[in-house]
């Protein structure tokens, strides 16, 4: 009887020490939203940060007033800019053993990318898959 007990108790603990996807998007979300807007780069600000269910979603806006303003690329350079954004994208979360974690434990992140806040761009989308296919 004490064995059933102590099995069950165990059972309690390990589901409960689980990470749960939600509520590891939310902690995130909540703790580095504090810190926007931050540019990125040149052509790139963070100005928002969500979490959506099991996805964290990262907003950010084109700053098309540099001198290589992606409004004025043609669609190729456009093209190979989303594939250079989408490598480092992917790289620096799967390099990062707090998001790494994240992500296999069950959370997404999709990176957004608006011209003037409105319009969508593109859209970059990472899973724990992506990781394991870049190793």
């Amino acid at each position: 009887m004490m064995k059933k007990i102590y099995l069950i108790l165990c059972l309690i603990v390990a589901i409960n020490a689980a990470p749960n996807p939600e509520i590891l998007a939310k902690n995130h979300a909540k703790y580095y939203k504090k810190e926007l807007p931050y540019r990125t780069s040149n052509n790139l600000i963070l100005t928002d940060l969500l979490a959506v269910g099991e996805s964290l979603i990262y907003r950010y806006t084109l700053n098309d007033t540099m001198k290589n303003a992606v409004s004025k690329m043609s669609e190729d350079e456009q093209l190979e800019y989303i594939k250079v954004l989408e490598k480092y994208a992917i790289k620096s979360s799967c390099n990062d053993r707090y998001i790494l974690n994240m992500l296999n434990s069950g959370v997404y992140i999709e990176h957004l990318f608006y011209y003037e806040m409105t319009r969508l761009l593109f859209e970059i989308k990472i899973d724990a898959r992506k990781c394991a296919e870049l190793n």
